[in-house]
């Protein structure tokens, strides 16, 4: 499935949302029986994903050329074009004491996981 690109907010699953900036194109490649969505971005999307996982297991698990983003509760930015891509993860009111927290994973073969915290931006060359 193909999520528009008209910068309107798309419900992907529940407590989990996205703006796609027109010129972008974001796919939904599956949602899994435990909640888990998987989408593939080329160009530019505001996520936000709600509430509280009471796993330790992603919520939203976002495919890009040079990365892979995942979070159980965030609300970040990311804008893949070309070989650079940027990760700005915003601030959230804590929910149960559950902070932001999104992890991205280069595609480099010798790259371990970057966790980015709120108000952080994150430049992969």
């Amino acid at each position: 499935t193909v999520v528009p690109d008209n910068g309107i907010r798309t419900e992907l699953g529940r407590d989990i949302a996205v703006q796609v900036r027109r010129g972008s194109r974001l796919r939904v490649l599956r949602s899994t029986l435990d909640g888990v969505v998987r989408v593939e971005l080329r160009g530019t999307a505001r996520f936000r994903v709600d509430g509280t996982a009471a796993s330790s297991s992603p919520r939203l698990v976002v495919y890009l050329p040079e990365a892979t983003i995942e979070t159980r509760r965030a609300e970040f930015q990311v804008s893949a074009r070309g070989d650079k891509t940027d990760v700005a993860v915003s601030s959230m009111a804590p929910t149960s004491g559950m902070p932001s927290n999104v992890v991205v994973t280069p595609r480099a073969t010798s790259a371990h996981p970057l966790q980015i915290r709120e108000g952080t931006t994150l430049q992969l060359p």
